[in-house]
């Protein structure tokens, strides 16, 4: 079962590998256009500061190996964390869904979804903004919107059309 096709059966272990797989490629596709932007941004910025000569390829192309690797990896660490919450709360949604919305409403099934997730994301940013030392620190307010803002939001919206989507299939 995939993302991109619709379920004929459902079971628990089947639920959690669908939230893992929507986890992990959002995650990576976040990534990705994260990195992106960074490429454009210090790519533009080096042609800012640099004259035109022949080295300046070779100034980016270095710029972007640079940015691309370790943004990578860090995507793929991340992903597996995201992977394993949308994990948990794909059946979590789904459980919630057959004792709270025995009709099958799509908007019903999606506003389980948001509140699950959103209930997720407010402990996790709770236990965020509780923790001393490095991690809060390293977040300051565009740290914060960029490792947990913008991946709670896109959580919260995927959570959402996954309850969606299983009150219509």
């Amino acid at each position: 079962m995939s993302i991109f096709e619709a379920p004929t059966a459902y079971n628990s272990f089947s639920i959690a590998l669908l939230g893992a797989e929507m986890g992990l490629m959002l995650a990576v596709i976040y990534g990705f256009a994260f990195t992106a932007y960074a490429c454009l941004r210090s790519s533009l910025r080096i042609l800012d500061v640099l004259a035109p000569s022949d080295k300046v390829f070779g100034t980016l192309l270095a710029n972007a190996a640079s940015i691309v690797v370790p943004l990578f990896v860090v995507a793929l660490l991340l992903g597996a964390l995201a992977a394993l919450i949308q994990a948990a709360t794909a059946p979590l949604v789904y459980w919630l869904e057959l004792l709270l919305n025995p009709d099958l409403s799509p908007l019903r099934g999606a506003l389980i979804g948001l509140v699950i997730s959103g209930l997720v994301v407010f402990v996790l940013d709770w236990r965020l903004r509780a923790s001393k030392g490095y991690l809060r620190a390293i977040l300051g307010q565009s740290g914060y919107v960029f490792w947990f803002g913008l991946p709670g939001l896109i959580y919260i919206l995927i959570s959402a059309w996954l309850g969606w989507m299983l009150s219509i299939y």
